[in-house]
């Protein structure tokens, strides 16, 4: 048997046992049955590729040394042997769960519940890890739509400090303060807006940046030189 751990945007990590002889889509029916995902379609795992495979690959949904799992092939040919997992005693394969296919404005108000909160969750992270880019206004306004999400109503007793935004596991990413007072700021107003209605703001608003959907790939010219 092999640990399959899958790391979420969210931080928290979910893990699924499998056999070795498994294929891609019995890891991920495993861990979509942890989840009430009725949208699948959008999302998948990534899984980082192994050094003997690197220069090897020329898939071209292999972007940074990280490939999509393929449901319908051996998982061991994928991310190959697992190893043992660091201060423990079983296998493990490291996954992470990520949106494959971006949508466009017409759909962001169609999903369900969960996989719209997936969403957000992969924007956010996107956002604050530099993959998603954005212009500093943007950025502290997507900061307030993701504060009404995760902490609902502004209210001076809870909010008075810009500091609560750095509190909270998914906005937790280093922002300076003044950016911080912005997005609070953002926050206020978004006074009486549902957890929906904010997401669907939230993405709504960073589909309109140019950075949204784009997956950058590392290549070579003819002469094998990185470009």
């Amino acid at each position: 048997m092999v640990v399959c751990t899958i790391l979420c945007a969210d931080g928290c990590e979910n893990q699924v046992e499998v056999e070795t002889t498994c294929i891609g889509r019995d890891i991920w029916d495993k861990f979509t049955a942890l989840f009430d995902l009725n949208e699948q379609d959008f999302f998948g795992l990534v899984y980082q590729v192994p050094e003997i495979r690197l220069d090897k690959v020329s898939d071209p949904t292999t972007t940074g040394g990280f490939q999509w799992l393929i449901l319908d092939e051996p998982a061991l040919s994928q991310p190959g042997q697992p190893t043992v997992a660091e201060g423990e005693d079983y296998l493990e394969w490291n996954m992470s769960f990520r949106i494959k296919f971006y949508i466009g404005h017409d759909q962001t108000a169609l999903w369900d519940d969960y996989a719209r909160y997936l969403f957000f969750l992969q924007l956010n992270h996107d956002m604050g890890h530099g993959r998603l880019l954005v212009e500093r206004k943007v950025r502290a306004e997507l900061l307030g739509f993701a504060a009404q999400v995760e902490f609902g109503d502004w209210k001076e007793s809870a909010h008075g400090n810009p500091s609560y935004l750095q509190e909270n596991e998914v906005l937790a990413v280093e922002h300076d303060q003044s950016l911080l007072v912005q997005a609070q700021r953002h926050h206020k107003k978004c006074h009486g807006m549902t957890t929906s209605a904010a997401q669907t703001a939230f993405i709504a608003l960073a589909q309109e940046q140019n950075m949204y959907g784009v997956d950058l790939y590392n290549c070579k010219d003819e002469s094998d030189r990185a470009i």
